[in-house]
């Protein structure tokens, strides 16, 4: 992976984050309510966490920070609320999002006029 680049090095991070997802096997709910119970209950629990870790990956992308710490605070509130958090991994799986929020995600895009300036030249 050396000299790939930050988006390889990203693309790992996210690969390794929501793979940890996969392993979590606990889910209990804090507070009032029923526990989780039914398979259909924990199935779309952790799809939609999927849908929120792509959701933060795509602000990523477009550098929309505010979008990006949203969604990995979303993570990290769910996780807390649905998953147990005594489990060593769920703790793991709050950090690393607590973590990549940090992460300044801002694209500055290059100057393109000098480019388009020698393309209109070739016309």
């Amino acid at each position: 992976m050396k000299g790939d680049g930050w988006r390889a090095r990203a693309g790992h991070a996210w690969d390794q984050f929501t793979g940890s997802l996969g392993e979590l096997v606990k889910v209990s709910r804090k507070g009032e309510g029923a526990p989780l119970r039914t398979p259909a209950e924990r199935f779309f629990l952790v799809h939609n966490l999927k849908l929120q870790i792509e959701a933060a990956r795509l602000a990523a992308m477009r550098g929309d920070q505010a979008a990006f710490e949203a969604s990995l605070q979303r993570v990290r509130g769910w996780l807390g609320t649905y998953f147990a958090t005594t489990d060593e991994r769920v703790a793991d799986l709050r950090e690393k999002a607590a973590k990549l929020a940090e992460a300044n995600v801002s694209v500055q895009l290059p100057e393109i006029a000098p480019l388009v300036e020698r393309v209109r030249s070739f016309e």
